[in-house]
């Protein structure tokens, strides 16, 4: 149990920050293609941002350099000094935790604007990292739009979003695990954990499927990704479905 424990870190590892969703054309499947991730940032100063956004993007550009250098491979550019995190009304306006608007018209190379909902001001840094993870995914998605590097679907944003944001979680250290545990077992219904939950239990399933089989792990794994976001009303509605 131990050891597929560890399997399951490491495959997830391998696919954290360092791999995104690449549409294949004459199927219904996802390949995973390699990033190139010198999106760049050339911002020398940070924006003016909350400071429980400057703690939780340093949680996870800490775990994503560990990550890369646990797996000798060098990290994707440090985007932060471009990301302007700020507080919104957006659950009112777009029923959603957070956003990042892929518009020519709001965000550019050194203006990636991302928002958060205002109930966050109540939660702790560890749900805004993993608020963060995802929104900061799209960040990279469209600086690779910019780049003309790869232009994803509205789903593989999404998934890819996902995947990432699930690759942070297991990071966490078990103290942070712990927390987090707790905080599921007390059936609290906080976006964030209600989402993590579902990750959680579709990775698990994954894992009793697939036990040490990591073509059939990286496989499965996706397309379950895949189901849950194309079988989401919102994303549906999202996607204009």
């Amino acid at each position: 149990m131990k050891n597929k424990a560890i399997y399951l870190i490491i495959v997830v590892l391998l696919v954290l920050f360092a791999y995104k969703f690449g549409a294949n054309s004459k199927s219904n499947t996802s390949e995973i293609t390699p990033v190139l991730t010198n999106e760049s940032c050339s911002r020398a100063q940070p924006y003016t941002i909350a400071p429980e956004f400057v703690r939780a993007l340093s949680l996870i550009r800490q775990r994503e350099v560990e990550s890369y250098q646990s797996v000798n491979q060098k990290p994707p550019d440090d985007i932060r000094n471009c990301l302007d995190v700020q507080y919104s009304d957006v659950k009112d306006k777009n029923s959603a935790e957070g956003l990042f608007v892929f518009d020519k018209n709001f965000a550019s190379k050194e203006k990636l604007p991302i928002l958060v909902d205002n109930s966050y001001k109540n939660y702790d840094d560890l749900l805004t990292a993993l608020l963060l993870a995802h929104e900061a995914t799209h960040a990279r998605q469209y600086l690779n739009e910019l780049n003309n590097k790869l232009h994803l679907g509205c789903f593989e944003k999404e998934e890819n979003a996902f995947q990432i944001q699930m690759g942070f979680y297991m990071t966490l250290n078990q103290e942070e695990k712990n927390y987090i545990t707790a905080r599921l077992n007390q059936n609290d219904n906080s976006p964030q954990l209600v989402q993590l939950r579902e990750l959680i239990d579709l990775f698990n399933n994954v894992g009793r499927t697939c036990g040490n089989d990591s073509v059939c792990f990286n496989d499965t794994w996706r397309k379950s990704i895949s189901t849950m976001v194309r079988s989401s009303p919102f994303y549906q509605k999202e996607c204009n479905l």
